[in-house]
């Protein structure tokens, strides 16, 4: 179970980020290319949805990098996953509580955006690549901040309890 004081926290970001997606999506199906504002908004909301539980949003939205960060041309097969990911993202995000139905709704995107895995070399030390390092670099400094941010919420709260207790 979630922590109550998290998942509201995790509304709070939900509900800032409902109009960005539905720009998105308009500027998706207008022929729009580039999304960096949406890339910028679901780094955040990545790590906070693996934070409150939601691996299969966590998931989906570490591979949804690749295409919003690069020009999508109008015509490119990722288009319609991401709006379809565009689509269902508000409808599993409305659900925070049911990571199940997150899981179900979402791998089959989840598996259409995957990069295709690299064929094993038969060596069993996986080497990690410096662009993911620096990607999990970027995760755990966005988890420190997501951190923090509650922190300074848990504080105001607690103040605000002495006050009415007092």
């Amino acid at each position: 179970m979630t922590d109550p004081v998290l998942l509201a926290l995790f509304n709070e970001e939900v509900q800032q980020l409902q109009p960005q997606l539905g720009r998105a999506l308009k500027d998706l199906e207008a022929g729009v290319e580039g999304f960096d504002v949406l890339r910028r908004q679901l780094l955040s909301m990545k790590t906070a949805a693996q934070i409150v539980g939601l691996d299969a949003v966590h998931e989906l939205l570490r591979v949804l990098e690749t295409p919003l960060k690069d020009p999508l041309p109008v015509g490119d097969p990722q288009r319609e996953t991401l709006r379809l990911a565009l689509l269902a993202l508000p409808e599993v995000l409305a659900r925070p509580e049911e990571p199940a139905y997150a899981e179900t709704r979402l791998r089959p995107l989840i598996e259409r955006l995957a990069p295709p895995e690299a064929p094993s070399t038969g060596d069993s030390a996986v080497a990690v690549p410096i662009i993911g390092r620096a990607q999990h670099a970027e995760e755990q400094r966005m988890l420190e901040l997501f951190r923090q941010e509650i922190d300074e919420h848990l504080a105001a709260l607690s103040r605000g309890l002495l006050l009415l207790e007092g």
